[in-house]
């Protein structure tokens, strides 16, 4: 069985201390073609970043990408690493049976976005993608924490778990759980992964990556939490515009 054409898809898109990457982002969005943007809605939520960029509804920033939607989320406690909750809340306000799951340093090409809401999608099945990564584009290995996928699966599976709120590398817990109950199919089609010498601010360079802390305490997470369900919504939000 396979979804109806056209496939109308949320971009869920995590902010942290990126302001030239969002406005690259944006940037990118407000060249696609006019057939695609009407396609397409954008969330992006602020993991409750120091700063975040003021914007109202009727910014014309928001009104320029031409798309669908634009919803913006902020998080209001700033915890290390806490872009899991992010997605979770970002995929829960989407309106759209179709969400695409990216880090803000991810560009969506158009010949990818082209394939994915006027292409067959499968109902029973999640797509991750290639990547190619830098001004060269060279080809790297696949983001592992890309995802295009129902919201019904999303919820079928549990979302990302919070109780690894703080802790850098739980992707593979989010893929182990994913391929427990659907098929996961990598497309031939990219993701552009900005580099720092492209855009400075491109990733997060605040909190440390896979820390002793992170590689101790993640496994001991997975560890207590068992067979249970992850937990989803442990931290206060509002909508921002």
């Amino acid at each position: 069985m396979v979804a109806a054409h056209l496939n109308e898809i949320t971009l869920c898109m995590a902010y942290y201390e990126n302001p030239s990457m969002l406005a690259k982002q944006y940037l990118e969005l407000s060249m696609l073609p006019a057939t695609l943007k009407k396609q397409i809605r954008l969330i992006v939520v602020d993991d409750g970043s120091p700063e975040f960029p003021i914007v109202s509804p009727g910014d014309e920033c928001l009104k320029r990408m031409g798309l669908a939607s634009v919803a913006l989320y902020r998080m209001d406690v700033d915890v290390r690493w806490n872009q899991d909750a992010c997605r979770n809340l970002a995929v829960s306000q989407a309106e759209t049976k179709w969400v695409l799951l990216t880090d803000i340093d991810h560009i969506v090409p158009v010949a990818t976005w082209r394939r994915i809401i006027f292409g067959r999608l499968s109902w029973k099945a999640t797509y991750s993608f290639e990547r190619e990564t830098g001004p060269t584009l060279s080809v790297r290995n696949p983001h592992p924490n890309s995802w295009l996928l129902r919201v019904e699966t999303f919820d079928a599976m549990g979302g990302y778990d919070e109780r690894f709120a703080g802790y850098y590398g739980t992707d593979g817990d989010f893929r182990r759980r994913l391929e427990d109950i659907c098929k996961v199919e990598r497309l031939p089609e990219k993701i552009h992964e900005v580099t720092p010498d492209m855009v400075v601010d491109c990733r997060t360079t605040t909190y440390e990556r896979k820390t002793p802390e992170d590689r101790a305490n993640i496994p001991k997470i997975a560890r207590e939490r068992g067979s249970a369900r992850p937990l989803r919504g442990r931290f206060p939000w509002h909508r921002v515009a």
